[in-house]
């Protein structure tokens, strides 16, 4: 008989029958299975293992007992360990040698419905009156816990029957509410901020039973979810209500807690993270609101304003904190459309969603006239505001009362008064008085009392505003004074409008500006050194004019309305005209920075301006309007020198009517009441230095001057070109062409975008708006190359602010400052105030902003035709880091990028493709640890997998996410493309084991990382 026939024939059956001593059976079975896998074993395997299987031979925890494999649980499986702690059902470990031997012997690695259910009633507690929780020993939560958890991973078990007519499902909802069976969380989700009290954190080692509401019982399927995953409920109540784990969804459906109970209980604990705010992180601050605006307008009829009555319970983003009903409005007031920010607030768009919800909750549809007035208090009484923005929102503010008397109480409404701060000092409306008198201002000021005189800045609202006149108040009339003094000269005002306007290049440019908008199509600029005879002169007084002066010719002839423009020193009747660059009037009183007395021909005109009187004195009869205006084709000045200055100039014959422009500026040679300076040859030469380095921004977006030249003439000598300047349209190459000739030749190559329409502006009319975007080229053979520069702003003309700090030149009929210094700008990023500021904004996030994208688009379209060489295409996009200016050039930039993210103008190296940036992926700054702008393993990969990856400088790119959404190529979506395109590095394989390489060293690195935290 073989040693295995012997097993099966003898052995066995006397342990079985009790024949074998016990003490024997342990070490006798444990030489078998030692032998198991011997080779007489081995052929004998499936009948010793059948016999084996019922076989009482496995030791347990209980010394004397033995049982069965087939009886017995798997120790390796924790689940099970956790559902048995405490009993017999696991072979002893001097047996877990052998474990796969038992297991072949039926040793059992789950447990079925009704062993579970025998688990759950064995260790479960009958419910006490009038509690729902009750304290149970270790052993008992931990094997529910387990029970919970082992049926939410194998549902399936629910719907196994115990009986001919019950599942387990059923049978666990019969006794729901007859014992207390349901484990307690008394430890928070991972996410869960720490400042807060875990209401489950009082209750260690309970069971619970859903028989009454308190304490308020929720389940939670999943309180320890990973970072970013949803958790029901628990981050917006976890102080208020206790939390049952891994409830499977058949059998949580039948516990369901009353909503009027959770609403109550959310808001609560939405007190308590509003309580402790400055110890929550931000993004979980702004996480935790929006889940439980979420929920609380899923059950809003058990909502009402009480509930925030004195609560700050909206979560504003830009201020990163909490504010109160009173301070937020759901849309803007339509009669108000102006930003009221850091006092009121329009609810940003990810919380319109919830309108419902907030509307319900007291928070006003739209900004009412109370809000509106209670911005002059918070201005009155902040102490973090800066001084431009408080004067903006206080003007912005009164206009709007301004226009809205009848509908505003004056009870509320704050005026600012004059004082010696620079802060707006704000005082009730009652208080406040006016005066244009300077006599009783002076009254005012020697009088014991206390006057309230409105301030400057916002006095043009005096009469709308209603207020008292200063001469009631001091219980005078102000007619009892009445102007008997002098009036200020011509002269003064001339002299302060020169302090405005520098002088050199500035001349120029006004005389420039002026014949661009009368529609010459050349000036031509010439020092003329001649001394011209002095005999024989119709106006004698001008023989002292007839020496060195600057010429400046233009070939287009005055009209009745430039004359009328020339004469107004406010340009007025350029007002009504968007497509004129200047002010002809003001503008042009620069000229008195060299002559005290200007004048020119055009037409059958000679015109005089003699603000001094010295050179026309006598002649001129109304000394308010010192000039003359005199037909030079008249007898008694064709016998005369009078126009001998300007005989031969530019084809000029004073027999017959002149077709264009010339100006004669005389040289002033002595200080006067206008200005002291005197010119020289030093100072024209100058003029012509800085018209020579300008050159193309000069001709670059002017509407019809293509050609500015430079000369001089001497005595007896003919006239001398210095300098010329061209700009033409090249139609074949669709660029402009701009040719400066000196000493030297330079030509320069400008590709143009322009855009016009009708905008509307702030007072709801329609204007006439142009824009154009310029950038540099550089010609390469047939071909071009584009290049960044820094770039100007331009009203045609380029103006005498700094760069922006875009590279690119931009034009635009702007609102622009009296003396063309820079364009007209708020003072913050606000919403405008005044019409001017409201045009340049308008101007910058509509036309400009389409005429730059369209540049952007030409460049494109180039460099496909193979005309445009290396080019990159983020290369012009502009960085707001950059702006010299932020505002309103900042406005520019985030509505360029908008409309750049809407067209195919991203381009992929990795797979030599334009796209759109909804087709894009866009890398991170690292990687794996990696960064990524460096990493030629990551930029081949891409290539090699060609996925659509646009590369783009970390600030562009940082910019660009700043303003746009974009698809981030994440490391958890690199590493699934990177291992389902594994094959495509068959023939790259460096490439692929050195990306694996990377992969693997940051996983490593985040689990020592892990393990050190531990």
């Amino acid at each position: 008989m073989t040693e295995t026939e012997y097993l099966l024939n003898v052995a066995f059956k006397q342990i079985r029958n009790r024949q074998f001593a016990s003490s024997n059976i342990v070490p006798f079975m444990k030489s078998v299975l030692d032998n198991f896998y011997s080779s007489e074993y081995r052929q004998a395997s499936h009948r010793l293992i059948a016999e084996m299987k019922d076989l009482r031979f496995v030791e347990v925890l209980l010394p004397t007992q033995l049982e069965a494999p087939c009886n017995l649980f798997d120790p390796d499986v924790l689940i099970l360990k956790q559902l048995f702690l405490g009993e017999c059902k696991f072979p002893a470990s001097s047996d877990w040698s052998h474990l796969g031997i038992l297991r072949q012997c039926g040793l059992k690695a789950s447990v079925d419905a009704r062993e579970l259910f025998q688990i759950i009633s064995t260790v479960r507690v009958t419910l006490r009156r009038y509690q729902n929780i009750v304290f149970a020993d270790e052993n008992r939560y931990l094997r529910l816990k387990a029970a919970l958890k082992y049926l939410l991973d194998n549902p399936s078990l629910l719907n196994a029957y115990l009986n001919a007519r019950d599942t387990l499902l059923t049978v666990l909802r019969k006794q729901a509410e007859q014992f207390c069976w349901l484990p307690i969380a008394s430890s928070p989700p991972s996410q869960y901020p720490s400042c807060l009290v875990w209401k489950g954190s009082q209750y260690p080692s309970f069971l619970a039973s859903f028989s009454i509401a308190n304490p308020l019982i929720l389940l939670s399927q999943d309180l320890t979810a990973a970072p970013g995953q949803h958790v029901p409920h628990s981050l917006i109540v976890g102080s208020e209500a206790v939390f049952i784990e891994s409830v499977p969804r058949e059998l949580a459906q039948q516990f369901c807690c009353s909503a009027k109970n959770v609403v109550s209980a959310v808001i609560s604990h939405f007190k308590h993270v509003i309580e402790n705010k400055d110890s929550i992180p931000k993004s979980m601050l702004e996480k935790i609101s929006i889940m439980t605006y979420e929920f609380l307008q899923n059950n809003i009829q058990y909502c009402n304003p009480a509930q925030f009555s004195s609560s700050k319970w909206l979560w504003i983003e830009n201020l990163l904190t909490f504010i109160d009903s009173g301070q937020a409005a759901i849309a803007a007031n339509p009669s108000f459309l102006l930003n009221l920010e850091p006092f009121i607030f329009v609810l940003p768009q990810n919380l319109r969603v919830f309108s419902s919800l907030f509307s319900r909750c007291g928070v006003p549809h739209n900004v009412t006239t109370e809000q509106i007035l209670s911005v002059l208090q918070s201005v009155r009484d902040s102490s973090e505001l800066k001084e431009d923005e408080a004067w903006s929102k206080v003007r912005a503010v009164l206009d709007w009362i301004a226009d809205n008397t009848g509908r505003v109480s004056k009870a509320n409404i704050l005026v600012p008064v004059e004082s010696d701060l620079s802060y707006p000092q704000l005082i009730p409306i009652d208080d406040v008085a006016y005066t244009d008198n300077e006599m009783l201002r002076g009254i005012a000021r020697t009088s014991d009392e206390k006057y309230n005189l409105i301030h400057p800045k916002v006095s043009y609202l005096s009469s709308k505003l209603d207020l008292s006149p200063l001469s009631d108040q001091l219980d005078i009339t102000e007619d009892v004074f009445e102007d008997a003094g002098q009036h200020e000269p011509l002269t003064t005002r001339l002299s302060n409008i020169l302090r405005e306007y520098k002088d050199g290049l500035t001349i120029i440019k006004e005389m420039i500006q002026n014949a661009d908008d009368a529609g010459a199509t050349e000036v031509n600029i010439l020092h003329d050194t001649r001394t011209h005879s002095s005999l024989n002169l119709v106006l004698e007084g001008m023989a002292e004019s007839h020496g060195p002066a600057l010429i400046v010719h233009n070939n287009s002839t005055f009209t009745k309305e430039d004359f009328e423009n020339i004469t107004k020193l406010a340009g007025a009747t350029k007002a009504n005209q968007p497509l004129k660059i200047g002010k002809f009037g003001v503008g042009f009183c620069s000229v008195y920075h060299i002559t005290d007395v200007p004048s020119f021909v055009s037409g059958e005109w000679l015109y005089i301006f003699d603000p001094t009187l010295k050179h026309l004195k006598g002649v001129v009869q109304n000394e308010n309007r010192p000039g003359k205006k005199l037909k030079f084709q008249s007898k008694f000045l064709a016998k005369s020198q009078q126009l001998a200055p300007y005989q031969g100039l530019f084809g000029f014959d004073s027999s017959a009517s002149y077709n264009g422009t010339i100006f004669r500026l005389p040289f002033r040679t002595h200080p006067s009441q206008i200005s002291s300076t005197i010119y020289n040859n030093h100072l024209i030469q100058m003029i012509k230095k800085d018209l020579e380095s300008n050159g193309s921004k000069l001709l670059l977006f002017l509407q019809n001057v293509k050609r500015i030249t430079f000369s001089s003439r001497q005595e007896d000598r003919p006239i001398i070109k210095h300098l010329s300047i061209e700009c033409i349209n090249d139609e074949t190459e669709n660029v402009k062409v701009c040719v400066t000739q000196s000493s030297t030749k330079s030509t320069e190559y400008w590709l143009l975008s322009n855009q016009e329409q009708r905008l509307k502006s702030q007072d709801g009319a329609y204007k006439q708006a142009v824009a154009s975007v310029a950038c540099k080229l550089v010609k390469k053979q047939s071909s071009f190359l584009c290049e960044a520069i820094e770039g100007n702003a331009f009203c045609f003309l380029p103006l005498s602010v700094p760069a922006t700090g875009l590279p690119v030149h931009v034009t635009a009929n702007f609102a622009v400052m009296s003396n063309r210094s820079g364009i007209w700008a708020g003072a913050s990023s606000a919403m405008a105030s005044d019409e001017r500021e409201y045009w340049n904004k308008q101007l910058m996030t509509t036309i400009i902003a389409q005429a730059y994208c369209n540049l952007l688009k030409s460049l494109q379209a180039m460099h496909c035709l193979g005309r445009l060489l290396s080019y990159e295409f983020h290369m012009l996009w502009p960085l707001a880091s950059n702006l010299q200016m932020r505002f309103p050039w900042e406005s520019l930039v985030s509505s360029l990028y908008h409309l750049v993210s809407q067209e195919e103008l991203f381009f992929s190296s990795s797979i030599c493709q334009w796209l759109q940036i909804d087709q894009s992926y866009f890398l991170p700054s690292t990687l794996f640890k990696v960064i990524c702008s460096s990493s030629t393993d990551i930029i081949k990969a891409v290539k090699i997998m060609k996925l659509p990856v646009v590369f783009l400088p970390l600030s562009h790119n940082s910019q660009l996410q700043k303003f746009v959404t974009v698809n981030i190529l994440t490391e958890e979506k690199f590493a699934q493309l990177f291992l389902q395109n594994i094959d495509l590095f068959s023939n790259s394989t460096k490439t692929r084991n050195e990306t694996l390489s990377m992969m693997l060293s940051a996983i490593g690195s985040a689990s020592t990382s892990k393990e050190h935290k531990l």
